[in-house]
């Protein structure tokens, strides 16, 4: 009712469809899920974060390194909001531990250069850190 009276989507909570523009960062939280070993050795890491300026999709593939970690293959990371959540796509351009770098693109061809850093809770699945974005080639 309130939305077709014409309340401010922002009043309603209603998700919002757009990115915010850069720069900006953010807190981020999520969780992360790893597969089994396949056939090949290889394992899948998935990581769904949100935050207060959008949400980040991390999924990665790859060779499980012993103590934890992957030596990933392939990657896609994601970023956008709930209502257009692959508003910014491309791959993993680093891996340094749980800190990680992408450029992403829109559709319009736009950068968006990200850095995540994180902190992972394995025997929780649980993800905290931060996210921090700016205009691709910044």
């Amino acid at each position: 009712w309130a939305a077709r009276a014409g309340t401010p989507s922002a009043l309603l909570g209603a998700p919002s469809a757009s990115v915010p523009q850069p720069p900006f960062s953010s807190a981020v939280h999520g969780r992360i899920v790893e597969s089994r070993p396949d056939a090949t050795g290889f394992v899948t890491v998935g990581i769904d974060l949100v935050s207060t300026v959008g949400t980040a999709h991390v999924w990665l593939r790859g060779q499980s390194v012993a103590g934890g970690g992957v030596r990933v293959r392939d990657s896609r990371i994601s970023f956008g909001t709930r209502v257009v959540p692959n508003a910014y796509v491309g791959e993993l351009a680093s891996l340094d531990g749980t800190r990680l770098t992408a450029v992403l693109r829109n559709g319009a061809g736009a950068a968006l250069d990200v850095v995540l850093a994180l902190s992972i809770d394995r025997s929780s699945g649980t993800v905290g850190g931060e996210l921090q974005a700016t205009a691709g080639g910044a």
